[in-house]
């Protein structure tokens, strides 16, 4: 790696296309996966029966004690 005095400046390795940040690929990439994590969210909410989240019966299960003891498990 060269040594870069103080009065260097930082490019973003201009003309490659890949580290250029103003590249056209960004956005379009930004956007695949944008849609992509939209409609794997929106199937998880729409597929999974009520009740099924991961961590919905634990929640239950630490309410009722609650209700049938007046205590906090153990």
């Amino acid at each position: 790696m060269p040594h870069m005095a103080a009065g260097d400046k930082v490019t973003w390795g201009r003309g490659d296309g890949v580290s250029d940040p103003a590249s056209p690929r960004h956005p379009v990439t930004l956007s695949l996966i944008l849609a992509a994590y939209l409609i794997i969210g929106a199937l998880y909410a729409t597929l999974t029966p009520a009740w099924q989240v991961p961590d919905e019966p634990a929640h239950y299960n630490v309410i009722r004690q609650i209700a049938q003891t007046g205590a906090l498990p153990q």
